[in-house]
């Protein structure tokens, strides 16, 4: 179910619509242009939920030699949603969007999850400086913003 081929390897993600016990929060972005959701019926773009549990058993099973990710609590949660509303509403260079359907965005994560395999700091190939010789990549650490940068701009570079 997971790829872990460098084909289709995303760019780089940043938020999530999170799902609770109360049900799934839906982010609303601008419309644009009179564009119709693909998630609801002549309604303004809403972000699809996020599944929070498939992204992390995605990053788990992708990257099983990092820390795994076993909890789902309320910072980790809002870390996913960030990141996956960012990959549902960030633009590229372009102007198109990364993903445009809940589907697309899981694809996003899997090919992000997969390219960080090749990243030598983060997969603990290269030293640690004085101090953080035990430090280790875990998904809260890909997902923020620091990481997301580490994945997509250094990847594949020489250190």
């Amino acid at each position: 179910m997971y790829a872990t081929g460098s084909a289709g390897a995303a760019e780089g993600p940043h938020g999530c619509g999170e799902t609770g016990s109360a049900g799934a929060t839906q982010t609303v972005i601008e419309p644009s242009e009179n564009r119709q959701s693909k998630v609801g019926q002549g309604k303004p773009d809403r972000l699809p939920p996020c599944p929070v549990e498939k992204i992390k058993d995605a990053y788990n099973a992708i990257l099983p030699e990092l820390p795994q990710a076993e909890t789902l609590a309320t910072a980790r949660r809002r870390i996913i949603q960030n990141r996956w509303n960012w990959v549902l509403s960030d633009k590229r260079g372009n102007g198109t969007r990364r993903a445009t359907t809940a589907a697309d965005a899981l694809r996003w994560f899997e090919g992000f999850f997969t390219r960080a395999r090749e990243n030598d700091f983060i997969m603990g190939r290269t030293a640690r400086g004085a101090g953080h010789e035990n430090w280790q990549a875990g998904i809260d650490y890909l997902l923020s913003d620091r990481g997301l940068t580490q994945v997509i701009e250094k990847t594949g570079r020489s250190a």
